[in-house]
């Protein structure tokens, strides 16, 4: 079979181009130190790297969500401490003024003392987030929960008691807030206004004075269980970012598997196509230089 010179020509020269255009890959893949520098690299590879990219990406926002839920419950842990701080003080006073040998002046203390106890309760019912939002609003975040009118504290009806979810992980919701429902604010009030007006009376009524009393124990039960709530929500959260952190660690070591480049691989690959380049041009060049004249 006769093979022309152009035909020849042609083939060589595209054999050296597909040469060059190989060494140029690796030239590239040796310059960045990744193994893919475009799909056309690894089409499969690619098509991984593209999964795990949406992996980390889904992991590193469960981490941010995460992170603020449990800043979330942090700052529920601080305020709902002080409410507990606070009923265990009023329980210590109302026993004081179940004595029914005080005097009125003996009772201007304690009523003083739980008047400030009373301020210290709706400052912390109305206590907000960095963000400016209401802490113990429910949905209605931008409502504020008790207003006071000339000394008379009131409740806002725009409020609510509904709960909020953030996704921390892969169909996974967690309830990101704490409702006045759940530290008992409203009774915790009445029960310091009702002490409050008892004890600042010339004769008190012991009976609600002990009611007062043992309603306070129940809303430090419910405080005290919101507490400790939060406490194992904000443990839940630190168990669900570990293990984000392990899946995100497993993801990246797969992407630098996928990508990363060996660069003894990729030297004894370069002196391949160095020779075999080097070798190619040299056929080429001595049988493009052939001539029967030469053979006459």
């Amino acid at each position: 079979m006769r093979i022309s010179d152009s035909h020849f020509t042609n083939t060589m020269l595209t054999g050296m181009s597909k040469s060059n255009t190989e060494l140029s890959t690796l030239l590239q893949q040796m310059y960045t130190g990744e193994k893919i520098t475009k799909p056309s690299d690894d089409p499969i590879a690619t098509i991984k790297l593209m999964g795990l990219e949406k992996t980390q990406a889904e992991i590193s926002q469960y981490k941010d969500n995460n992170e603020n839920v449990k800043s979330g419950y942090q700052l529920y842990e601080t305020h709902i401490a002080n409410v507990v701080e606070g009923l265990q003080s009023t329980n210590e006073l109302l026993l004081w003024g179940l004595n029914g040998t005080m005097t009125l002046e003996d009772r201007a203390g304690i009523v003083t003392e739980l008047e400030s106890l009373h301020a210290s309760m709706v400052s912390t019912f109305n206590a907000k987030n960095s963000h400016g939002s209401y802490l113990f609003s429910g949905t209605a975040t931008d409502q504020k929960p008790f207003n006071i009118t000339e000394g008379v504290v009131t409740a806002n009806p725009a409020i609510n008691n509904n709960t909020r979810e953030t996704a921390i992980g892969d169909g996974i919701m967690m309830q990101n807030n704490l409702t006045l429902e759940k530290v008992d604010a409203a009774a915790i009030l009445v029960m310091l206004e009702t002490s409050i007006t008892e004890l600042s009376k010339a004769d008190p009524n012991l009976s609600k004075l002990q009611e007062a009393h043992n309603n306070s124990l129940i809303s430090l039960n419910k405080a005290s269980s919101s507490q400790a709530y939060a406490g194992s929500q904000i443990n839940n959260i630190d168990r669900m970012l570990a293990t984000h952190s392990d899946t995100e660690l497993f993801a990246t070591k797969l992407v630098d598997q996928l990508t990363a480049l060996s660069y003894d691989e990729a030297s004894l690959k370069l002196n391949d196509f160095m020779s075999a380049l080097e070798a190619t041009q040299k056929t080429f060049a001595q049988i493009s230089s052939l001539s029967l004249f030469k053979q006459l």
